[in-house]
């Protein structure tokens, strides 16, 4: 049973989240709120680490959704600024807008992301 829930996790993750090199869906509207941050994070067993490249106008704040789905924040990204994070294999990321509050975006790992780049702006995401 435990086996089929992880599997049912793994493939609804999987489904959920199709990305390019650099997915990231990006807005300033409090609309992608519900998408962006109902997300959790499940047991990973595939640790990476990436780079999160702010090439948004403003700070980004990077927030971590843990197993509860509660939101972890995990620093203030300036402008044009990186930073390298280790994280796991279905622990989704969110990019918040530290003036509106609102989630401008959101990256969820995958296997083969390990030192990808992943930039806050430009590309877009099918979502969770």
């Amino acid at each position: 049973m435990r086996y089929l829930l992880i599997l049912f996790s793994f493939i609804l993750l999987s489904a959920c989240v199709k990305m390019t090199d650099e997915d990231v869906k990006i807005s300033e509207s409090s609309s992608i709120n519900g998408k962006c941050l109902a997300g959790r994070s499940y047991n990973g067993v595939s640790e990476l680490t990436v780079s999160f490249v702010n090439n948004f106008s403003g700070p980004v704040e990077l927030v971590w959704l843990n197993y509860e789905g509660t939101q972890v924040s995990y620093g203030i990204i300036q402008p044009n600024e990186t930073k390298k994070q280790a994280t796991m294999v279905s622990h989704p990321w969110a990019f918040i807008s530290p003036t509106t509050g609102n989630c401008i975006g959101y990256y969820n790992p995958k296997v083969g992301d390990n030192g990808k780049k992943i930039n806050t702006k430009g590309y877009i995401s099918s979502g969770y």
